[in-house]
C-alpha cells in the first residue's frame, strides 16, 4: 500500500509540475511582451517599468493574510479553475488598449497566479516529506530556470514576427493546457478547512517542528539569506552589464550568452542539493559557497575578459542556486502544512522585492563608483554575508 501512495504522489507531482511549467511559460511570456509593449506605446521606461511593480503588489498585499485564507474544495478543482480564469483575464487583453486598464488587469491576473503558486507549495507540501522534497524542488527550480530562460526568448520571437495579440492568445491556451493536466491528479485531496480531519495531523507537524528547532527565531537565516543573495545577485548582473559595455566593448550579444551561461550554472546548482553529502553538509556548504561567490566577484579586480568572465557567472550560478534550492527546502522542513503558504508567500516577496530593489541600487552604485569598482563592493558584501550566514545556522542548532 506504501508503494502504491508513492507511486500516486510522485504521478501527482509530475502533473502538478507540468501544469506549472506551462503556465509558468506563459506568465514569462506576458511579463516580456506586456514590458516591450509598454515601452513601445509609451515610449516611457518609466511607465513599462510600473508592470514589474503591479507584479509584486498582490504578492505585498496578500503575504500578510495568506494563512488565513481558507477554501473548501479538492485541490484539482480550485488549481484548474484558477488556470482557466488566468487565460481568460489574459485573452481579455486583446481588446483592452490604454496603459492604465493593462495595469489593471495585470493586477488582476498577478493576484490570481500569486494565489495559485500559493496553494501549489501547500499541495506539493501535501504530496512530500522531508526525504521526497529534495529531489521535488530540485526538479522543479531546475525546470523553472529552463522557463525563465526559453520564456523571454519565444516573447521576443512571437513579437518580432507577429503582434502582442499572438502572446495573448498564445498565454491563453497554455493556461487551458494546464487546467487540464491538473485534472490528472488526485482529487481526493482536500484543502485545508478547520475540521477535526486536520488538528491531530497539525498538532503532529507541529511537534516534528519543535524538536527540530529552539527558537523562535531560529529560521531567520533563511529569510536573511533569500534577501541577501537576491539583491546582491541583482546589483551585480546589472553592474555586469556595464563591465562589459564600458570596460571590455563587447555588445548585449555577449551579456545574453553570459547571463545563459549563469542560467546554465543554475540548473546544475538546484541539481546538487540532491547529492547526499551536500545535503547532509549544507549548513557548512551554504555559507561557504556564498563566501566563494564573493571572492570570485573579486577578481574583477583583474579586468577578466569574457571567457573567465564567463567561467566566473557559470561557478556563481551554481553556487546561488545551490544555496536558493536549499533555502526553498528548508521553508518546506521547518512549517507545517497549515503555515507553508503564508511563509512560501513571504519567501516569494522577499525574493521579487529584494530583486527589483537591486535595480535602481546597481544605478546609484555605478553612478558613484563605476562597474569595477562596484562588482568589488558586492564581493566584498557577499564574503561579509557569508560570516552571518554561517553565525545564524550556529545560532539556530
Amino acid at each position: 500500500m506504501m508503494n502504491i501512495t508513492r507511486n500516486m504522489l510522485n504521478k501527482d507531482f509530475k502533473y502538478l509540475l507540468t501544469a506549472d511549467l506551462i503556465s509558468s511559460f506563459g506568465s514569462n511570456m506576458t511579463n516580456v511582451a506586456l514590458t516591450m509593449y509598454i515601452f513601445k506605446i509609451s515610449d516611457s521606461l518609466l511607465t513599462a517599468s510600473l508592470f514589474p511593480l503591479v507584479s509584486i503588489l498582490p504578492k505585498l498585499l496578500l503575504t500578510p493574510f495568506m494563512n488565513r485564507i481558507k477554501i473548501k474544495g479538492s485541490y484539482r478543482t480550485f488549481f484548474s479553475i484558477g488556470e482557466i480564469v488566468a487565460g481568460l483575464i489574459m485573452i481579455s487583453l486583446i481588446w483592452i488598449k490604454s496603459v492604465p486598464a493593462l495595469l489593471i488587469f495585470y493586477a488582476i491576473f498577478s493576484f490570481v497566479f500569486f494565489i495559485l503558486e500559493m496553494y501549489r507549495a501547500e499541495y506539493l507540501k501535501v504530496i512530500s516529506n522531508d526525504e521526497t522534497i529534495y529531489k521535488m524542488q530540485s526538479v522543479s527550480r531546475t525546470m523553472n530556470v529552463f522557463i525563465k530562460i526559453i520564456g523571454p526568448l519565444a516573447a521576443g520571437y512571437i513579437l518580432s514576427c507577429f503582434s502582442v495579440e499572438t502572446i495573448y492568445i498564445t498565454d491563453f491556451i497554455t493556461y487551458i493546457i494546464a487546467a487540464l493536466v491538473i485534472l490528472k491528479i488526485n482529487k481526493e485531496e482536500k484543502m485545508i478547512v478547520n475540521t477535526e480531519k486536520y488538528e491531530k495531523e497539525i498538532k503532529q507537524e507541529k511537534t516534528k517542528r519543535m524538536k527540530r528547532t529552539k527558537l523562535l527565531n531560529s529560521n531567520s537565516h533563511i529569510y536573511i539569506g533569500t534577501t541577501a543573495i537576491s539583491f546582491i545577485g541583482g546589483i551585480t548582473s546589472l553592474l555586469t552589464l556595464s563591465y562589459i559595455i564600458n570596460f571590455l566593448k563587447a555588445g548585449e550579444d555577449s551579456y545574453g550568452i553570459l547571463m545563459a551561461l549563469m542560467s546554465g550554472g543554475a540548473t546544475i546548482g538546484s541539481m546538487l542539493v540532491n547529492v547526499k553529502h551536500l545535503k547532509e553538509h549544507k549548513e557548512i556548504y551554504s555559507p561557504f559557497g556564498i563566501m566563494l561567490s564573493g571572492v570570485l566577484l573579486l577578481t574583477v579586480m583583474f579586468r577578466p575578459g569574457i571567457v573567465p568572465l564567463g567561467i566566473i557567472l557559470f561557478v556563481s550560478g551554481i553556487i546561488s542556486s545551490f544555496v536558493m534550492t536549499i533555502y526553498a527546502i528548508e521553508i518546506y522542513t521547518m512549517y507545517t502544512r497549515e503555515e507553508i503558504k503564508g511563509k512560501y508567500a513571504f519567501f516569494t516577496l522577499l525574493i521579487d522585492s529584494s530583486t527589483a530593489g537591486s535595480k535602481p541600487s546597481a544605478g546609484i552604485l555605478e553612478k558613484y563608483f563605476g562597474s569595477i569598482i562596484s562588482i568589488v563592493i558586492m564581493g566584498i558584501t557577499f564574503i561579509g554575508f557569508s560570516v552571518v550566514n554561517f553565525f545564524l545556522r550556529r545560532i539556530k542548532e
